[in-house]
C-alpha cells in the first residue's frame, strides 16, 4: 500500500522542511538520517527533530530515539531518528 503524503514547507531551513514532511511520510518505526555539516549545526538540527510534533497536536513528539552519530572521522555529522509508534506488518 502506497501512503499520498502532500509537501508543504514554510520553513527557513532545509532540515526543517525534511523533518516536518518526513514525520507523516514514515510509517511507526520508520527510520530517518540527515547529514549535517558537522558539529554545532548537527546539535541544532537534532534539537529541531527533537521538537517536531504529530499533527494531531504538541502532545506528542513526531520522533523519538533522536541521536547524533559520528563519521569516520569521527566528526559529529549524522542525525538519526525514528518514527514514534511500533511498526506492525498489516
Amino acid at each position: 500500500m502506497q501512503r499520498k503524503v502532500s509537501i508543504s514547507c514554510t520553513c527557513v531551513s532545509p532540515f526543517g522542511c525534511i523533518s516536518r514532511n518526513a514525520a507523516p511520510a514514515l510509517r511507526a518505526g520508520g527510520f530517518m538520517a540527515l547529514e549535517t555539516d558537522g558539529g554545532e549545526q548537527a546539535d541544532v538540527v537534532a534539537a529541531f527533530v527533537e521538537s517536531v510534533c504529530h499533527e494531531g497536536g504538541p502532545q506528542e513528539m513526531a520522533f523519538e530515539r533522536v541521536a547524533v552519530e559520528s563519521d569516520c572521522q569521527g566528526v559529529r555529522r549524522f542525525v538519526t531518528a525514528w518514527r514514534t509508534g511500533h511498526y506492525f506488518e498489516e
